[in-house]
């Protein structure tokens, strides 16, 4: 079956912690850097999403404000966990005092992710008296462990916690001891709370191959699981991908260099495409090789049709060609599966025939002309909500996809230019920022505009140059 996703689009800084419970062309963005603009900003706006609260409520969920005990059953449940969350379980705090009365908490701060509170670190200097670990791990930002010898009773071995995060928890004999732990598999050698001790533990398709080291579920366990891997033949901590050009050679890869940090297959020029399988062209936002049109493919044996590799691709590769529905299906999936392309029209496998084939609340119509379900035909169907909404033929309702979408200035916009990378206004020169109500400076880290003092505000009633959430190392205007 052939099923595969693109390499990378998003790096994720925080991980949320629950207890179980008119369109525009469809070319791509043509600059190298915008790719990697993508990566390198994803994580902060991930972060800027996610405010540390004060020791006050704020927009969370009320509770008791006189202590800062955590409630027993909810700790039953985890050991993290301390504070009701309505009817759905619980979470990790409301304010920071919860962080700071729960000896099993990861960090100090109470950080609100879409309403739900969780307990980070920002530095290894917050993390020097946890007993989850001494070191703050930088992609999650939670006290974190290398090994048992760092860890002490009543956590005193070192086992995952949040994804591939290793943090000191309780021992385990049983399955029965993990019912607080985020893995409830107990490796009885280790006396780990594990996810997995051998790949039958593994029920996703995503994810089917247990490394018994780690205790962990994912994509391979060793090189040898990576043979037929678009994104790279190494096995880096359970996912396919790479750490060398040497990594990226061979069949049906996305590219014939390795992007780092990120380690995959992919490319950054035209040049990293020559002859491959997938076709002769960069994708910059994806940093993959892909097509425009059939004619791209020609030379490429069997994959001579430049089509979608799955549904919402925001790309197309050469694919073989389809010559019925069935398929279609049999490569792709059934309609209304997530990645499903039923149908084959003009020798493409595609998500729709007419909207009716839609029934994603997200995308519910059907671009007839691309055999896409889309969120939007025309702008008016995009809503206003955050802000003036475009619509874009492949991306569907995004801020942008040209700079006059990006004014006035005054608008709630991040600056004049619109980042094809991330269909978001922003800037690259401190001229993108006039008469910019966030200030008159691009903070190029971030490619925002800024402030440094209230005199640069003007924009009323945006007056006050002040930090957007407590670890932004930038101002913005902002109201009193």
């Amino acid at each position: 079956m052939r099923r595969y996703l693109t390499p990378v689009l998003l790096v994720v800084l925080l991980s949320a912690c629950r207890p179980p419970s008119s369109a525009s062309s469809v070319d791509g963005p043509t600059s190298a850097d915008s790719g990697r603009e993508a990566l390198a900003d994803a994580g902060h706006r991930d972060l800027r999403a996610r405010d540390v609260s004060a020791d006050s409520p704020g927009d969370l969920p009320q509770t008791d404000q006189g202590s800062f005990g955590c409630d027993p059953a909810c700790q039953a449940l985890g050991l993290h966990l301390c504070v009701p969350q309505g009817n759905s379980g619980c979470m990790e705090c409301v304010v920071n005092g919860h962080c700071k009365a729960n000896p099993y908490a990861f960090g100090p701060h109470c950080v609100a992710d879409l309403g739900v509170g969780q307990c980070l670190c920002a530095s290894d200097q917050e993390c020097a008296s946890s007993p989850r670990g001494k070191r703050c791990d930088p992609a999650t930002h939670r006290c974190s462990c290398s090994s048992d010898s760092e860890c002490a009773a009543p956590l005193s071995v070192c086992a995952p916690s949040f994804g591939r995060v290793t943090s000191c928890s309780a021992p385990c004999t049983s399955d029965a001891d993990c019912a607080a732990s985020p893995f409830k598999k107990c490796d009885t050698v280790t006396k780990r709370c594990v996810q997995c001790t051998t790949s039958a533990d593994c029920t996703s398709g995503v994810e089917p191959i247990c490394d018994p080291v780690a205790g962990l579920c994912g994509q391979c366990a060793s090189d040898a699981d990576c043979k037929t891997s678009p994104v790279g033949r190494s096995c880096q901590q359970g996912r396919c991908g790479c750490t060398t050009d040497g990594h990226c050679s061979g069949d049906r890869l996305g590219g014939s260099q390795c992007v780092l940090p990120q380690g995959f297959c992919g490319c950054g020029a035209d040049a990293h495409c020559a002859g491959n399988l997938f076709g002769p062209r960069c994708h910059h936002a994806n940093l993959t090789c892909s097509c425009l049109a059939d004619a791209d493919c020609s030379g490429n044996g069997a994959y001579t049709s430049c089509a979608l590799p799955y549904a919402f691709a925001d790309f197309a590769r050469c694919e073989l060609p389809c010559v019925s529905d069935a398929q279609c299906l049999a490569d792709h999936g059934a309609a209304g599966t997530t990645w499903a392309l039923p149908f084959c029209q003009g020798g493409k496998c595609s998500m729709c025939k007419s909207s009716a084939d839609c029934q994603s609340p997200a995308a519910p119509l059907c671009n007839t002309a691309t055999g896409r379900c889309v969120s939007c035909l025309t702008d008016a169907q995009c809503p206003a909500t955050y802000g003036p909404r475009v619509c874009h033929a492949i991306k569907g309702c995004v801020e942008c996809f040209a700079d006059s979408h990006c004014q006035p200035p005054e608008a709630d916009h991040d600056g004049a230019i619109c980042r094809l990378a991330s269909f978001i206004c922003g800037c690259f020169l401190d001229a993108d920022c006039k008469g910019n109500r966030h200030g008159p400076y691009c903070f190029a880290a971030y490619h925002e505009c800024s402030c440094t003092s209230d005199q640069d505000c003007t924009v009323p009633p945006y007056t006050t140059c002040k930090k957007p959430y407590a670890w932004a190392n930038h101002m913005r205007c902002a109201e009193p």
